[in-house]
């Protein structure tokens, strides 16, 4: 007794399903008595092992019904609760909104129960038909133009695993001083191009706006999976990304920007791809342009333009990020396969939950952001993982020509001194050559990630040089085939007006992080 629920929550709940195939037929007795002792309170031991291991808050309903259960011994749960947190099962909460509204009136369910920090904001529960209406493409309104489709053609011809064999996924996208227009479109897009059933949450991480740039009751009208988590003081895009992803559920978490379109289709492949490789492999899209001016009059002839094939490039003497041909660094590739990228942007990619906590996440000694992107590429690489660039997933992001918010340099400098100091072993002296100003900046105290790369029994930085981007020793400055702004590294007296740090791309270039 009890047995068959429990199952059938936990089959939910952790990513499975539960059908009836109409065209096979069994036929079964219905017998009047049992022909054998049944003992009542061993079901009872059952009923209330389920109730306390999965039933989350809900429970307090069962027991209002069921008073006697209370007092009954459950035994050891140690073990279900831990299966539970293996398999990154999603709250009971979501088996009632998403595959059985009806087990409970409204008025029975808690009042209030949310699957993110007890900051956040939650979007009403969906009611019968959630995944139904979750599916439905949002109608276009106001600015939002469809863009073009950019894949190649056999991209278009894939089949795909079935949603029900696919990961979900947890999206996370900090925001700070954006203007409405531009995260509307992102949400508007993201619903018109998405498998919503495939998207758990939505999470913006409102890091500390000022009450005209919050736009907490706009975003969640915008669609029931969508959530604010709300920083209570500035957090940067580095640590707003961490706080996002707390306490998620979902065995994949997306981090994207708040300024972008998404092209069709453009989650599958990255969860295609995730599923057939191991576990420590962080996927990311290609990346087009979204032209400036980035406004509501632009017609859609005028705003987007395809990206090329690139990898993400390091430049040993002031380690920051550029882009370089891919065809140049690999001339056996072939169209539109996925490809390993020595370093990446930043800003947007997809990695197992569980990868991201044991690799790290990011160093939260780092500030603001700037710095991020190259310490995870280097640990990434050198710590057993790998990154690729998926073609067949395209995401059109607006490469500004300045921040909206002010930023201060010496943090940046800050961020990049920690990664040296841990990562680059015998090479720091060539970085410290190309970046004396770094002399005098404090890198604090580092001697966390000292151990995490120490736990983790990473390679060192001359195996990443000789195995992953041998160009980075061979020359002093590995260009990369765009232009760069004058000065990449910010400078203490950036206050914020300028353009964003590597610039706005030429039409043939990628992402570039916030």
């Amino acid at each position: 007794g009890g047995e068959n629920i429990e199952m059938s929550v936990r089959i939910w709940t952790c990513g499975g399903r539960i059908e009836i195939v109409a065209c096979s037929h069994l036929l079964h007795w219905f017998r009047k008595k049992r022909p054998y002792v049944f003992h009542g309170e061993v079901s009872n031991i059952n009923n209330k092992r389920l109730a306390e291991v999965w039933l989350d808050d809900y429970k307090e309903h069962y027991y209002k019904n069921v008073p006697s259960m209370r007092s009954i011994d459950a035994g050891d749960l140690s073990e279900r609760i831990e299966l539970r947190k293996r398999l990154h099962c999603k709250p009971f909460e979501w088996y009632i909104k998403e595959v059985y509204p009806e087990v409970l009136p409204k008025t029975a369910r808690p009042p209030a129960l949310s699957v993110v920090a007890p900051s956040s904001s939650v979007a009403p529960g969906a009611t019968n038909g959630s995944q139904l209406a979750q599916s439905r493409p949002l109608a276009p309104k106001g600015g939002y133009k469809p863009p073009p489709d950019y894949r190649d053609a056999r991209c278009k011809n894939v089949v795909h695993p079935s949603p029900s064999k696919l990961p979900t996924v947890t999206l996370v996208i900090p925001y700070l001083m954006e203007a409405w227009f531009q995260i509307r479109n992102t949400v508007v897009s993201l619903v018109a191009a998405t498998n919503m059933d495939l998207v758990d949450e939505v999470r913006f991480v409102d890091d500390e706006n000022p009450s005209d740039h919050k736009f907490r009751d706009e975003l969640l009208a915008l669609h029931p999976k969508v959530r604010v988590i709300s920083n209570k003081k500035r957090l940067g895009l580095t640590r707003s990304k961490v706080v996002g992803s707390e306490n998620v559920t979902s065995p994949v978490i997306i981090f994207l920007e708040p300024h972008l379109v998404f092209g069709p289709q453009w989650l599958e492949p990255l969860l295609s791809r995730m599923l057939i490789s191991p576990r420590s492999t962080v996927v990311m899209p290609v990346i087009d342009i979204i032209k400036d001016p980035y406004t509501e009059d632009v017609p859609a002839s005028r705003l987007y333009s395809e990206a090329g094939l690139d990898i993400g490039i390091v430049d040993l003497q002031t380690l920051t990020f550029d882009w370089a041909d891919l065809r140049g660094h690999n001339r056996s590739y072939r169209d539109p396969e996925p490809f390993p990228s020595p370093a990446m942007a930043g800003g947007i990619f997809a990695i197992w939950n569980s990868y991201w906590e044991d690799s790290g996440r990011y160093d939260e000694g780092m500030g603001e952001w700037g710095g991020e992107n190259i310490e995870m590429s280097i640990r990434l690489w050198t710590c057993g993982g790998r990154i690729e660039v998926v073609p067949c997933s395209r995401i059109f992001h607006w490469f500004r020509p300045k921040r909206p918010y002010v930023f201060h340099g010496e943090v940046g400098n800050r961020n990049t001194k920690r990664t040296a100091v841990v990562w680059l072993d015998e090479y720091l002296p060539a970085f410290m050559e190309g970046s004396p100003d770094m002399a005098e900046v404090d890198a604090g105290d580092v001697s966390s990630r000292v151990a995490l790369r120490k736990k983790l029994q990473c390679k060192p930085f001359k195996w990443y040089i000789q195995n992953i981007f041998p160009e980075l020793e061979t020359t002093k400055r590995p260009r990369g085939r765009r232009p760069q702004q004058p000065e990449e590294r910010s400078s203490p007296e950036d206050g914020g007006t300028g353009p964003e740090d590597h610039g706005p791309r030429p039409e043939d270039a990628g992402p570039q992080s916030a």
